[in-house]
Parts: structure tokens; sequence; C-alpha cells
């Protein structure tokens, strides 16, 4: 039995209760024994399992939290990360928001020390500390977290002119790089690095001869949009056979991608990509955390918003995934907000297929909260604008439910629009070929 993991989950359970030691303790166990306990200090068996179905909790249960909770810290880091990149003073106030888990310090301290780089802050001290946090660390070793800090102390000794430690830095950081790993285009980043240390200090030939060993999935002459392109169709391809894992890492290696190459477009893209992936491993393992998971990246996405250029459509579908997720999770006045902003979007692109999407999902949403007649206003504005029978559909089925429940007052209503939701029926019938 692991006693300091145990322990550490204990605590973080009992805090997430809003207890106290003192709620806890009782006459078996005291509050200064749970401290020890909670510190990996105390090791008695009886105890831990007195604590443990105290709380209603087993071991199994603990892990499987611990496990979810460490997917949710993962999601969260890397969305911290496209942060650094957008917004540094924003990720920083996200890294200091809630207490991270201890394993989390190395990566934690990387991302602080990458955004007070771009802020233009000292933060040689940061890398520092990333690089001793590794060594104290496991699991990190196909971050290529060492390579990165040795990267960045590079760059920082070429922008004091010390070309020598430049270089020898940059070695460092291509020497332990793992072309397996994490983080795979900053190969490329050391490569070119290394290549503009020698040139700097007039060592042509070798500066020429760094350019020739870059691999050649690293080349200069890869389109970065065609290659994002296609981490998004493959990990849409895996999400259709259901390789949902799979389909995570490579939708992960594309933002990463995306980010480094300040492509907003693509990284937007696979931001909804990867929240379809978690929305889909909902649906199949009905674990609400993926839920929460796919809303985050569905948010992560609308982040982009005054940075997408070319698919400004993207941002309209990102705004609908999440006001699809808040619904489900019933938290009504969220989806509200997101709806408005969805409205106020296709009224400036004056896009009426979009305001017929929207509207059918004010309906669905005033449904849910019985308010029928917003129900039905919305679903009747779906009709006066849209412009497929997949909308008509969802409009004219959704007009059925709400003067359904109205009552007998409202049958002419329901009957009126069943016969037209019974030839839209059959218009798809004889569209798929069948009797």
């Amino acid at each position: 039995m692991d006693f300091e993991k145990i322990g550490r989950m204990i605590r973080k359970e009992r805090l997430e209760r809003g207890l106290r030691l003192e709620d806890l303790a009782d006459e078996h166990v005291s509050a200064s024994t749970l401290s020890a306990m909670e510190r990996g200090k105390n090791t008695s068996h009886p105890k831990f399992r007195y604590v443990l179905d105290k709380l209603g909790l087993t071991i199994e249960s603990l892990n499987k939290k611990e496990s979810e909770s460490t997917e949710r810290e993962d999601l969260q880091l890397s969305i911290i990360e496209s942060l650094v990149y957008m917004n540094p003073k924003k990720a920083i106030t996200e890294l200091k928001k809630r207490d991270w888990a201890p394993s989390k310090a190395p990566i934690i301290k990387y991302l602080n020390a990458r955004a007070r780089m771009r802020l233009g802050e000292d933060a040689e001290s940061e890398f520092h500390e990333t690089l001793k946090a590794l060594e104290k660390s496991i699991g990190y070793n196909n971050s290529n977290l060492r390579s990165c800090c040795f990267g960045y102390l590079s760059v920082l000794e070429y922008r004091r002119k010390h070309y020598y430690r430049a270089l020898e830095l940059v070695e460092k950081g291509i020497e332990c790089f793992n072309v397996d790993g994490e983080r795979k285009n900053f190969y490329l980043v050391l490569s070119l690095n290394r290549s503009i240390y020698y040139k700097q200090l007039g060592q042509i030939e070798k500066s020429l001869n760094a350019l020739e060993k870059i691999d050649s999935h690293t080349s200069f002459d890869l389109n970065i949009d065609s290659v994002l392109g296609i981490y998004d169709l493959k990990a849409r391809l895996k999400l259709e056979i259901k390789l949902y894992q799979e389909a995570i890492q490579i939708a992960k290696s594309g933002i990463e991608i995306a980010r480094i190459n300040y492509n907003y477009d693509r990284q937007l893209e696979l931001w909804i990509t990867l929240g379809s992936i978690y929305k889909a491993k909902w649906r199949s393992e009905k674990r609400k955390h993926y839920l929460e998971m796919a809303g985050r990246c569905f948010s992560a996405g609308i982040l982009l918003e005054g940075k997408v250029k070319r698919r400004k459509k993207l941002i309209f579908d990102a705004y609908k995934e999440l006001a699809i997720i808040y619904r489900k999770t019933n938290e009504f006045e969220k989806t509200h907000q997101i709806l408005s902003e969805l409205i106020r979007i296709t009224k400036n692109d004056e896009n009426m297929v979009q305001y017929s999407r929207v509207m059918v999902e004010v309906g669905k949403v005033c449904l849910d909260e019985n308010d029928l007649e917003s129900a039905i206003q919305s679903f009747q504005d779906a009709l006066n604008t849209c412009d497929s029978e997949d909308l008509e559909y969802q409009a004219v089925f959704g007009l059925v439910r709400a003067y359904s429940h109205l009552g007998k007052s409202h049958e002419s209503q329901v009957l009126t629009h069943t016969k037209r939701l019974v030839r839209l029926l059959e218009r798809r019938v004889d569209d798929d070929g069948t009797d």
C-alpha cells in the first residue's frame, strides 16, 4: 500500500467535501493521526481502512478518481500551454489558480518559465528549477521537457552573445531529445538554433552540416497547414473506429504543432476535434468527466476567436458544441450566454443557415426548461430561415414536442406539425432507397 499517495488522496477528498481534520476525527482516529496519515507519516493499515470506510471510499474508487483528476489536469495544462503563446499573463494566473498534484511540478515550472520568457522577463532560474524538478520526478521520459529547457536556456545565452555557451546548451538539448516522445516539433527548433549558433561563430561548414542533419519530417519544404490537416483527419478517422486514446494523442500533437507555428485556424480545428473525441468517449463510457473535458476543449477553441482569420465558421462550431455540452449538464444559464453569443455572431455575419442552427439549439434549451412559448418561437424562427431537411426535421420535431406539452387546446397544431414530420420522414425513406 502506497501510504503517501493514499494519504494525499484522502486529504484531497476531505477538502473537496469541505471537512476539517476535526470534522473527520473521532474516538478511533484523532485529528493529529489524520494529519500524519495525509502526509504519509502514519502507516497503520487498520487506520487507513477505517478512514476510507468512514468516507465511503475504497482503494479502487480512489484510484479511479485519481486517474480522472490526472486526465483533467493534463488537459488543463495543455490549454494553459496554448495560453502561454497567446496570453502569457493569463497563463501565469491560471497556473496559480489551483493546487496541482505534486507530480505536475516539472510541467508547472516549465510553463511558468515559458510564460515569463514570453513576457520578456528573466526566466533562467525557472528553467533551471524545471531541470531540478525533472531529476526528482518519474514519468517525464517522453515529455522532452529537458530538451526544451536546454533549448530555451541556449536562446537566453545567445541573446547575451554568449555563443559558445549557447551552442553547448543546444547540443545538450539535442543529445537528450527523444525522437519518439512529445513536443517533436522542438527538434526542428533545436536543430535550426544549432545551425544559427555555428554561423554566428563563423563555422559555416558546421552550420551547413547541422542543417543537413535535420530529419526529413522536419524539412523546410513541409507545408505546416497541410501537415496539420493530416493530423486532424487522422484523429477523426481514429475517432470513427473508436480508437479514442490514439485519436486524443494525435489531436494533442497537432495542437502542439499548430501552437508553435501560430496557426490559429488549425489549432481551433484540432481543439474542436479533441472535444468531439472526449464527447464520444462520454457517449461510450458515460463518465461525466469526459463531458467536462469536451467542454474545456471547445472553450479553449473559443479563446482563439480574435486570432482566426480564414475559418471563422469554426468559431461558430466551437460555441455551438459548448452550448450542447452545457445543455447536457443542465447548466442553462451558461447555455443561454453561449447561445446569445452565437446569435450575435450569426447576425453580424448575416448567415441565416447558422442562425437556424442556433435557434434550434435555443428551442431545445427552452424545452428543457419547460419554457414552451419561447421554444415554439425559436423553432418557428429556425423553420423560417433554414434551408436543409435536417434542420427542418429538428425544428418540426421540436414544435411537435412543445405543442404536445401545451395540452388538448393545441391538438390541431400537434396534428399539423406531425403530418409535416411524417412527410419529412417519408422523404428520408425514399432518399435512402428503402420501402
